[in-house]
């Protein structure tokens, strides 16, 4: 259960797409930076969105 809120926490924090979501793995996350990188995004372009700060 706690995985799928995990999940569905990052994809509305960051502001995904569904197709980006879908794709989503847990080596795209850079905790270091914060950003999450999206693979084959609107028009099939990678790039990267901004975690938000943890509460």
């Amino acid at each position: 259960m706690f995985h799928n809120y995990a999940f569905w926490a990052t994809v509305y924090a960051c502001g995904l797409m569904l197709q980006e979501a879908l794709f989503l793995q847990v080596t795209d996350i850079d905790a270091k930076r914060m950003m999450v990188h999206v693979h084959r995004g609107k028009g099939a372009k990678d790039r990267y969105a901004p975690c938000p700060n943890p509460p």
